[in-house]
């Protein structure tokens, strides 16, 4: 994502800022965001109810969805996958989705992560290094 973002193609991504089952994966992922936001990736915080979803939409062409994390767990130990579709149709279904979720979400700000305590972004970058068994 960062890679795209930097050559110059328009990457959003939705995340939730929190869980219902501990919020340790969660606060490594703002320092994930951070490094994303500043590559030029436009990162939304989603602020509604639940929010799980594992879509990718790319040029209203293809999409896909399922329930991989990109995580190394969720591609080699936990055998999760994600179904590829060619089809306009659905992909701008579900692009479609995605805005309508965009009135839940609100921007992540770089500089409003890094103003936060020292302390609250040092239990971040802990988590983070522990983020491959969360």
């Amino acid at each position: 994502m960062k890679a795209a973002a930097l050559a110059g193609i328009k990457v959003w991504v939705m995340i939730a800022p929190r869980g219902g089952e501990g919020q340790l994966a969660y606060r490594a992922g703002m320092t994930y965001a951070r490094e994303l936001a500043e590559a030029g990736v436009r990162v939304l915080l989603y602020k509604g109810a639940y929010f799980h979803a594992k879509t990718v939409c790319v040029d209203s062409k293809i999409c896909s969805i399922g329930s991989a994390n990109m995580d190394i767990r969720s591609f080699s130990i936990n055998y999760e996958t994600n179904l590829v579709v060619y089809d306009e149709t659905t992909t701008m279904e579900l692009e479609a989705d995605f805005e309508k979720d965009l009135q839940s979400c609100v921007d992540f700000s770089v500089s409003r992560y890094d103003s936060l305590p020292g302390r609250k972004r040092l239990v971040d970058s802990v988590m983070r290094l522990c983020s491959p068994l969360l």
